[in-house]
């Protein structure tokens, strides 16, 4: 997979409940629940004016009472003149960076999976989303709008999580199979169980249920400052593509 097909992808697999394509990239919005679903992310490679995106950006969010968000990628090989000009002109402007991220990918021919561990539950969308907010303290508002979203997804998805005897969820993950690649999102561990494997075979999971039907690839986002989870990507074989950031304005 390259880069615009893991964004395309990506897309896919976490949508927003508005999409709108420009020459220079995709306006999503979701009433602000994340950035994902809530920014323009502009496309690699593309030639546009500085002013006009910025206008663009400002008034679609502008009209949604939201703050304007721009995604901005960083390919590995590419040329990088246009994204510094634009970064610099939302800098100038006040927008503040945010969340550094690397998306990375692994070839599924090249790992081994094993036997997938039957204490993982499967989840509709509901009790997986409070699952996760649970794990990694998000704000309970924002569950309904992305209980909307998440079930706007049209490509083969599943929800897993991990409870104990208590019924403890101990840790949780989504796959969604689109484009032919695996999209990883939502691993997360409780933080008195981790460094257990749980988050692990969470993954060993979902790759093995991605690859069983067709998948060539897999492919997750994790932010720059998550160093335990990048330690866990890199040993199962991931590997940065590309990374990316947001420029986040004011209301």
């Amino acid at each position: 997979m390259n880069v615009m097909e893991i964004e395309k992808a990506s897309r896919l697999a976490w949508p927003a409940l508005e999409e709108q394509e420009l020459p220079f990239g995709v306006l999503r919005y979701a009433r602000g629940a994340d950035r994902r679903a809530n920014s323009l992310s502009v496309y690699p490679n593309v030639s546009f004016e500085n002013a006009e995106l910025i206008s663009v950006t400002e008034n679609f969010f502008a009209r949604r009472n939201i703050a304007p968000v721009v995604k901005l990628l960083q390919p590995r090989v590419s040329s990088f003149e246009d994204v510094i000009a634009i970064d610099s002109a939302l800098a100038d402007r006040g927008y503040e960076k945010l969340s550094l991220t690397h998306s990375m990918l692994l070839d599924l021919d090249e790992v081994a999976l094993g036997d997938a561990s039957e204490s993982y539950h499967e989840l509709t969308v509901k009790p997986w989303l409070c699952a996760w907010y649970e794990l990694t303290n998000r704000q309970a508002e924002n569950i309904a709008i992305h209980t909307i979203t998440l079930a706007k997804i049209k490509s083969p998805h599943l929800f897993l999580a991990n409870r104990n005897k208590e019924g403890c969820t101990l840790s949780s993950g989504m796959g969604v199979l689109a484009l032919g690649g695996l999209g990883l999102f939502g691993v997360a561990t409780a933080e008195d169980y981790r460094n257990k494997g749980h988050a692990s075979k969470i993954l060993a999971s979902l790759l093995k249920w991605g690859r069983s039907r067709g998948a060539r690839y897999a492919y997750l986002q994790v932010e720059k400052s998550n160093h335990a989870a990048l330690s866990l990507y890199h040993r199962w074989g991931f590997r940065k593509l590309y990374s990316y950031w947001y420029r986040v304005g004011n209301v």
